[in-house]
C-alpha cells in the first residue's frame, strides 16, 4: 500500500485522484500504508505527538515520528487522529471533503479503498483531443512532461502512462482566454461649469471616478459582467495600451484656447482599456470624446419700480419680459457692438424667485411673468435660467440674479382733524354759521416730518367740483361747516401721492329751566345716615321744558348728565337720576350738551334737603343708688328725679320732648318724673324722643331692639351689730412655729374662714336677692377699704400674734361704681393662737459594739440617760427650765411603740436607733374646742452601736502589654477596675457607710491618693495600697495590698512584602530575627478574604499563592504573651496565549500590517511585549504595527519574573520582487505567512501579463523559481492571485529582475 514521504509524494498521489474524478464530497476514501501497532512498545491512544505518534507506522515498519505527517486539524478542537471508534488503529486518505489531510479509522468501514504503489517499467503516450473528440497522439514525446504551443484555441491534453500493463491516464486542459471588448460609446457631452475654477466659458471642468463609471455598462456592454473587468482611462492611445499614466480623479479637462469666442465647444479626445479581472487579458482599442459646451452668457439690467398702493409694500402688476431681449443680448451699451446676440429663437429666459428655483430644471418659473405681483415686502430679487433650447450642443443653461423689482413707498397725508365750534364762540355774537378757525397746525401735522413732497389742498364748488386753494390752507381760515381734501405727493418722476380730508364745523347751543324739589325728613332703612329716597322721574322733563312756551328740547339733538354723590360716597356722572333716589342733602349739577359738539354745554343745579331725626346718644341709662336706712328701713327703695337723664339720652334735648312710662307699650305713662319711688332693688323706664320737626324716636335705631329706657338698682349691704354672739364665731389653733422661736401666729383651716363667711351670707335675706360681693379682712381699714381680702378657699394664717380680729365688708355689684359703694362692714369673728412647749435638742455619744467591756458582737450597748429630762426641758441660751407640772413627757421606739419612762432612765440599753421624745402642754381656753387637741412639741434622740469595717480579698490577673489595643512596647496597658471597689466591699457593705481610699503612682510617676482608681487603669507593675473607713466612726480602720503586673510581649522581624509566580514552585518567607524563644503560629488570608490556618509552626514556611500571611510569636516563659506580624505576598504568573487573543491586521491598504494581543486572558501578571527576540526590546504597548509580512514570534513577558510566553503569529504578505539568479537571496518568489500550521491549504495562482496561467503554486514549499516548463522566465512584471484557506482573496503583481 502507499506509503507517503513528503508533501510532493502526497500532491502527486492527490492529483492522480483528482484526474479519476476521486476527490471530494464522492463518499470514496482511500487507505495508506498506515497503521498502528497495537503490540509495539510505543503503542499509545490516541497516538498523537504529544505521545511521540504512539506506534503508529508504515507497512515498510518505518515509524511515523521520523517521516511526514498531515493529519487533520479543523482548528476548533478536533484534531486527528483521535480513536472516537475505540478500535480506530488504520489512516485514511482523502477523506469527506478534507482534501489531503489525513484520518484514523476502523478496519471495518466499507467506503475506504486500497491505495496502492505499483513499480516496474513504464510507458509514457501524450496527445490531446480535436475539435470531434477524437485523440490525436503527439509522436516523438515519451518524457514526463511536455511543453505545449502557442494556441489559438482551448484545447485538452492527456498522457497515458501504462505500467506493468495496468494504464492510468491523466488530463489537462489548456485554455485560450479571449481578450474583452469595449464598445463604442458616442460624445460624452457636459455643460461648462464655475464650481471648480470660477470660469463659465473656459471649457474646462472637473469630473469625478463616478462619472466616468458611468460610463462602464455602455462600454461593457450586455455580455461582460462589471465585476469580471476593470476599465480605466488614458487621454493617449499608447498609455491606454501600456497601461500607464491612467487618469486620476478628480479630473480636469484641457480649457479651450483663449482667442476662441464663448460659444467655442471644446473636445477631449478619451481611451479606454478593458482587462480581465482573472485573465489579465484587455483591449485598449476604444475611445469617446468628451465635450465640454458652453454656458450662455448674460448682461446687467435696470430694476422695475411701481407706486404702493395699498401701503403693504406689495403691488400687482409687473411685467418682468420688458427686460428679457437686454437680459440676453444686451443693450448699446452693454453690447455697443452687438457682438453676442443671443436669439430668443434658440435662448429661452425663464423668470425665478430664488436661485434655487432657478437651478431646478424641473421649474417652469413664474408662471406670468408679465403680470407678477411681488411676493416681499417693498422690494424683491428676480432670478433668471437662460437655456440653450435649440441649435448644435443645446442644453446648457445660466442662472443668476436679474434685477430687483422696487415698491415706491407712498408718502402719507397723515389724518388732521380741527375742533368743532359752537356759532357765536367768537366773541361776535353772530349766528351766521360761520368760524375763523385756527390752522397753524394742519401742515405740521399733515406731514409729520416728510421732506421731498408737495401739499395741494382742494373745496368743493356748487357743483361738486374740486377747487384748488393753494398749496398751505390761510390761517385764520374763515368757514361754515364743509370738507376740503389734501394731497400729498413725492417729488420723484413716478410721483406717487397720498391724500386725506378735513372736516370743518359749526355748533349751535342749548339752554336749561329750574327745578325745585321739596325738602324730606331722613326716614331711610337708617333714620341717623341723613338719607332720604325722592321721586325723579320728572326732573329731566322740566329741566329741558321753556315753562313759558311749554316747549322741550329734544334728547335726539341733546344729552342730559346728572353729577351727583351716591350711596358710598362716590361721584357718579349718569343720563339720569335713580327713581327712588336715596341721598342726603346735596346740590346735584345737571349737564345739557349738544351732542354734536360736546364743548356746546349749560349747566343747571338741583337742590335736595333731606331733615335729621333726633339723635340718641345712649338708648340705655342706668341710674344706681345705695339705700342708707337703718334696720328695717334698708329695703332697697329711694327717690328719683328722671329728667336729669335728658342730657345722657341726648346733645340736642333741650329742643327736643321727653316721655316716660312704666311699660314698654308706652301705655303707662309717668306723670311726675321729677319725684319718682323705685321699686325694691330694681326698675325700668321706657323713654320716648320727639323732634322740634315733629319726628318721634323710641329707640337709637331705626325700627331696631335698642329701646330707650332708664334701668334704676339699688343696693342695701349693711351687717347686725350682734352677729358674733348670734352665730359663735370663735376658733383657736396651736402656735405652728418652731417650739424654740414662737410667734403667736398660726395656721387656720380654711373651714373655719368659710364657716364665717356661710354664716354672714345667711344671716339677712335681703343679701340673697342681690348681686353682692362678700370679701372678709383682717383689719377694720382693710374692710373700710376693700384691701388685702382673705381667701377663704386656703388655710388661713393669722397676722396679728395670738388673737386675731376677722373684718367682714358687703358691697352690691350691681351698684357699686367709682366712688359709689354701697358698702356694709364690721367684725364678724376671732381667733386664737395657743402657746406650744419646748423640747430641746438632746444627744448621746455614738458607742462602739463591744465597748462596754463585754466584747460582744450583738449591736446593743446600755447608754446613761440620767440626764436626759433637764437638758430637754432646759433652755440652753438662757438656761431657765420649763414648769415641769403643766407638761407632760412620752417617749417612742423608732417603731412606734410607747417606752415606759422607768425603762428609760437612768440607763437605756438599745441598739442604734432614733427615739422620739414628745412634751405635750395644758389648754389656755379650756372653753374652746382646740381641733389640734394638746399643744405639744417633740425632738429625736439618736442612739448609735458602730461596727468595724472588713476588707474582701482581690487578686488581678496579669496582663500582656498591648491587650487594650494600645502601644505594645511601653510597659503599660490598661485594666478593668469598674467593679474592684465593690469586689472589695463584699455584698455587705457599702459606700454609703465607708470610706475607701487607693495609694498608688499615676502614668508620669506621681505617687497619688483616690477614692477610686481611674478605670481603665493605665499602669506598669506595681502594688496598690487600700484603705477601708467606716464614715461613722474613723478610728479603726482595714488595709489591704492588690498587685497589677504587666508582662512583655514578643519582640521579632519578618520579611518585607514579595510576589510570588504561581507557575513557579513555592518561595520561603518567615521571621528574620528574634530577641528569645518563641513558639510560632501561621494563618493565610487569601485574595477573596478567606481565612485559613497554615500547617506549621517553623519560624519559615514555603507558599505558592498569594495573599496576608500571619505569624503568631508566644512567650515560653509563662506570660503566654503573643505579638502578631504579617507578610503581604501579592501573586503573578507567566501569560497563557493562544491564536484566539491575536488580532492580526494584513493586507491593508496602506501596507501597515499591524498585530494586537487581547490583554482580557492572559493571566493576572504584569506584562509587557516583544516580537521576534526573546531579549526585547520590550514594550508596554500589546501592539506591532509595520510588520513585515511571514511567520514571527510573539513573547510576553512577566514584569515580575514569572517568565516568557511565546505564540507564532501569521502576517500574510509578499515580495513585490524577486532574483532568481542562484546566489541564494530572493531566488524564489512566494506568499509570505503560510506554513503548513498557517493555512496551508491556501492556493496561489501565478500569470504573464496577458493572463496566461504560468504556475499553481504550492504556498508550503520554497516558491517559484522564475521558470516556465524548466525555462526562465523574461523579466518583467507578473501577476498572481490567492485564495486563502481562511476565505479571503486577493491579487497583485510582483517583479521578477535578472542579475548577474
Amino acid at each position: 500500500m502507499y506509503i507517503i514521504l513528503n508533501a510532493e509524494m502526497e500532491d502527486a498521489v492527490y492529483k492522480g485522484l483528482e484526474s479519476m474524478g476521486l476527490t471530494g464530497s464522492d463518499g470514496i476514501y482511500f487507505w495508506l500504508g498506515l497503521y498502528q501497532d497495537l503490540d509495539d512498545s510505543e503503542y499509545k491512544e490516541p497516538g498523537r505527538e504529544e505521545d511521540n505518534w504512539g506506534g503508529w507506522k508504515w507497512v515498510n515498519g518505518e515509524y511515523l515520528r521520523n517521516t511526514y505527517r498531515n493529519w487533520w486539524n479543523d482548528g476548533q478542537g478536533l484534531i486527528e487522529p483521535n480513536n472516537s471508534g475505540g478500535a480506530e488503529h488504520y489512516a485514511q486518505f482523502e477523506f469527506s471533503d478534507n482534501g489531503k489531510a489525513w484520518n484514523d479509522m476502523s478496519i471495518g468501514n466499507g467506503q475506504s479503498w486500497p491505495l496502492f504503489e505499483y513499480s516496474g517499467s513504464s510507458e509514457i503516450v501524450w496527445g490531446y483531443y480535436n475539435s470531434d473528440g477524437s485523440e490525436e497522439i503527439i509522436s516523438d514525446v515519451t518524457t514526463t512532461s511536455y511543453e505545449v504551443e502557442s494556441l489559438t484555441e482551448t484545447r485538452t491534453y492527456f498522457v497515458k502512462v501504462t505500467t506493468n500493463g495496468v494504464e492510468c491516464i491523466t488530463e489537462k486542459t489548456v485554455t485560450v482566454n479571449p481578450n474583452p471588448t469595449a464598445e463604442v460609446i458616442p460624445d460624452y457631452e457636459f455643460c461648462d461649469n464655475i464650481e471648480n475654477d470660477d470660469d463659465g466659458n473656459n471649457g474646462s471642468i472637473t469630473l469625478t471616478k463616478a462619472d466616468f463609471d458611468a460610463l462602464i455598462p455602455s462600454i461593457l456592454g450586455a455580455d461582460q459582467a462589471e465585476s469580471d473587468y476593470t476599465i480605466t482611462f488614458y487621454t493617449t492611445a499608447s498609455d491606454a495600451s501600456t497601461a500607464q499614466n491612467a487618469i486620476t480623479f478628480p479630473y480636469t479637462s484641457p480649457a479651450k484656447p483663449t482667442t476662441e469666442p464663448h460659444w467655442y465647444v471644446n473636445s477631449t479626445e478619451i481611451f479606454i482599456r478593458v482587462e480581465n479581472n482573472t485573465t489579465a487579458c484587455f483591449n485598449a482599442d476604444t475611445k469617446f470624446n468628451l465635450v465640454i459646451k458652453p454656458k450662455p452668457i448674460f448682461y446687467e439690467v435696470d430694476n422695475i419700480i411701481l407706486c404702493d398702493d395699498d401701503r403693504d409694500g406689495r403691488v400687482g402688476g409687473f411685467d418682468l419680459t420688458l427686460r428679457s431681449d437686454e437680459l440676453r443680448s444686451g443693450n448699446s451699451t452693454t453690447d455697443p457692438d452687438d457682438e453676442d446676440n443671443q436669439s430668443s429663437t434658440d435662448f429661452t429666459i425663464t423668470y425665478h424667485t430664488s436661485l434655487e428655483d432657478a437651478n431646478n430644471l424641473d421649474s417652469t418659473g413664474i408662471e406670468n411673468p408679465d403680470n407678477f405681483t411681488i411676493e416681499q415686502d417693498n422690494s424683491q430679487t428676480i432670478y433668471f435660467r437662460i437655456v440653450k433650447t435649440s441649435g448644435s450642443y443645446s442644453g446648457c443653461f445660466v442662472t443668476g440674479e436679474a434685477f430687483d423689482i422696487i415698491v415706491e413707498p407712498l408718502p402719507v397725508a397723515n389724518d388732521v382733524t380741527i375742533a368743532r365750534q359752537c356759532d357765536g364762540d367768537a366773541d361776535d355774537e353772530s349766528q351766521d354759521g360761520l368760524y375763523p378757525f385756527d390752522t397753524s397746525d394742519i401742515q405740521t401735522t399733515l406731514l409729520a416730518g416728510q421732506t421731498d413732497v408737495t401739499t395741494y389742498y382742494y373745496y368743493k364748488d356748487a357743483d361738486n367740483n374740486d377747487v384748488l386753494i393753494g398749496n398751505e390752507l390761510p390761517n385764520p381760515f374763515v368757514s361754515g361747516s364743509q370738507i376740503i381734501t389734501i394731497q400729498v405727493e413725492n417729488n420723484t418722476p413716478q410721483k406717487c401721492y397720498d391724500e386725506t380730508t378735513l372736516e370743518f364745523i359749526v355748533d349751535d347751543s342749548p339752554e336749561t329751566y329750574a327745578v325745585v324739589i321739596d325738602s324730606k325728613c331722613d326716614d331711610g332703612p337708617s333714620d341717623i345716615d341723613g338719607y332720604s329716597e325722592f321721586d325723579t322721574s320728572t326732573i329731566t322733563q322740566t329741566l329741558l321744558t321753556n315753562p313759558e312756551t311749554s316747549q322741550t328740547q329734544s334728547l335726539d339733538l341733546y344729552t342730559v348728565e346728572y353729577e351727583y354723590v351716591n350711596e358710598n360716597g362716590a361721584t357718579v356722572t349718569a343720563a339720569e337720576l335713580p327713581n327712588p333716589f336715596n341721598t342726603k342733602t346735596q346740590t346735584v349739577k345737571a349737564t345739557v350738551t349738544n351732542k354734536l359738539n360736546g364743548n356746546c354745554v349749560i349747566s343747571e343745579n338741583i337742590q335736595f334737603t333731606v331733615n335729621p331725626l333726633p339723635v340718641i346718644v345712649n338708648n340705655l341709662v342706668t341710674i344706681k343708688q345705695c339705700d342708707d336706712g337703718e334696720g328695717a328701713e334698708n329695703d332697697g327703695i329711694t327717690l328719683h328725679d328722671l329728667t336729669e337723664s335728658q342730657l345722657l339720652f341726648s346733645n340736642n334735648y333741650d329742643n327736643e320732648i321727653f316721655e316716660y312710662y312704666e311699660d314698654n307699650e308706652l301705655t303707662n305713662k309717668i306723670e311726675n318724673p321729677e319725684a319718682f319711688y323705685n321699686d325694691p332693688l330694681y326698675d325700668e323706664i321706657w323713654v320716648k324722643i320727639t323732634s322740634e320737626d315733629g319726628c318721634e324716636r323710641i329707640t337709637k335705631t331705626q325700627n331696631g331692639d335698642d329701646r330707650l329706657k332708664i334701668e334704676i338698682t339699688v343696693g342695701a349691704s349693711q351687717i347686725s351689730p350682734t352677729f358674733m354672739e348670734d352665730e359663735n364665731t370663735f376658733y383657736t389653733v396651736c402656735d405652728d412655729s418652731p417650739a424654740t422661736n414662737q410667734d403667736g401666729i398660726s395656721i387656720f383651716p380654711n373651714e373655719n374662714i368659710k364657716d364665717v363667711y356661710d354664716k354672714l351670707i345667711a344671716s339677712r335675706a335681703i343679701f340673697q336677692e342681690q348681686n353682692i360681693r362678700v370679701t372678709l379682712h383682717t383689719q377694720k381699714d382693710d374692710a373700710n377699704t376693700g384691701n388685702n381680702p382673705i381667701d377663704i378657699t386656703q388655710d388661713f394664717s393669722n397676722v396679728t400674734p395670738n388673737t386675731q380680729e376677722i373684718w367682714a365688708r358687703i358691697i352690691n355689684i350691681d351698684v357699686s361704681e367709682g366712688d359709689l359703694q354701697c358698702l356694709g362692714f364690721a367684725q364678724v369673728a376671732e381667733l386664737y393662737v395657743e402657746p406650744r412647749p419646748v423640747a430641746y435638742p438632746v444627744t448621746i455619744e455614738r458607742q462602739c459594739d463591744g465597748g462596754a467591756g463585754d466584747d460582744s458582737q450583738d449591736g446593743i450597748y446600755p447608754f446613761d440617760t440620767s440626764n436626759i429630762v433637764t437638758t430637754l426641758l432646759t433652755n440652753p441660751d438662757t438656761g431657765v427650765i420649763q414648769d415641769e407640772s403643766i407638761l407632760t413627757i412620752t417617749y417612742f421606739n423608732e417603731d412606734g411603740t410607747e417606752i415606759p419612762a422607768a425603762s428609760f432612765a437612768p440607763t437605756f440599753e438599745t441598739t442604734s436607733q432614733t427615739i422620739t421624745i414628745r412634751v405635750e402642754r395644758d389648754p389656755s381656753y379650756p372653753n374652746i374646742t382646740n381641733p389640734d387637741g394638746l399643744c405639744y412639741d417633740e425632738t429625736t434622740l439618736e442612739f448609735i452601736v458602730d461596727d468595724t469595717p472588713e476588707i474582701n480579698p482581690v487578686v488581678i490577673a496579669p496582663h500582656c502589654d498591648g491587650d487594650d489595643g494600645n502601644d505594645d512596647r511601653d510597659g503599660f496597658d490598661q485594666f478593668d477596675t469598674s467593679t474592684l471597689t465593690a469586689d472589695l466591699l463584699g455584698p455587705n457593705q457599702s459606700l454609703d457607710d465607708y470610706e475607701i481610699s487607693f495609694l498608688y503612682t499615676d502614668e508620669d510617676g506621681n505617687l497619688l491618693s483616690a477614692p477610686e482608681l481611674r478605670n481603665p487603669f493605665n499602669t506598669k507593675t506595681q502594688t496598690v495600697v487600700v484603705t477601708l473607713t467606716n464614715k461613722l466612726n474613723t478610728t479603726c480602720p482595714a488595709t489591704y495590698n492588690i498587685d497589677f503586673v504587666v508582662n512583655p510581649l514578643p519582640e521579632f522581624t519578618v520579611d518585607d512584602a514579595t510576589i510570588v509566580c504561581l507557575n513557579l514552585p513555592p518561595i520561603p518567607i518567615g521571621v528574620v530575627s528574634a530577641d528569645a524563644e518563641y513558639t510560632y503560629t501561621w494563618t493565610h488570608t487569601d485574595l477573596n478574604g478567606n481565612n485559613t490556618p497554615f500547617p506549621s509552626t517553623e519560624d519559615t514556611i514555603f507558599i505558592g499563592v498569594g495573599g496576608t500571611y500571619y505569624v503568631t510569636a508566644t512567650t515560653t516563659d509563662g506570660t503566654n504573651c503573643s505579638r502578631t506580624l504579617s507578610i503581604e505576598v501579592e501573586e503573578s504568573e507567566i501569560a497563557t496565549v493562544t491564536i484566539d487573543d491575536i488580532t492580526v491586521e494584513d493586507l491593508t491598504n496602506d501596507n501597515n500590517n499591524t498585530i494586537t494581543i487581547d490583554t482580557a486572558n492572559l493571566g493576572i501578571g504584569d506584562y509587557e511585549f516583544a516580537i521576534d527576540d526573546p531579549n526585547g526590546p520590550y514594550q508596554n504597548e500589546p501592539f506591532f504595527e509595520n510588520v513585515r509580512p511571514g511567520i514571527h514570534t510573539i513573547y510576553i513577558r512577566d514584569k515580575n519574573d514569572c517568565g516568557i510566553a511565546q505564540i507564532d503569529v501569521s502576517v500574510i504578505g509578499y515580495k513585490k520582487f524577486f532574483t532568481p539568479n542562484g546566489d541564494g537571496i530572493h531566488d524564489t518568489w512566494r506568499i509570505l505567512g503560510i506554513r503548513e500550521d498557517f493555512q496551508p491549504n491556501s492556493r496561489v495562482y501565478i500569470f504573464d501579463r496577458y493572463g496566461k496561467l504560468l504556475k499553481e503554486l504550492d504556498p508550503v514549499t520554497e516558491g517559484w523559481d522564475g521558470t516556465y516548463l524548466g525555462r526562465p522566465m523574461p523579466q518583467t512584471d507578473y501577476w498572481f492571485r490567492v485564495f486563502l484557506q481562511d476565505g479571503r482573496e486577493f491579487k497583485g503583481h510582483f517583479s521578477l529582475i535578472r542579475r548577474k
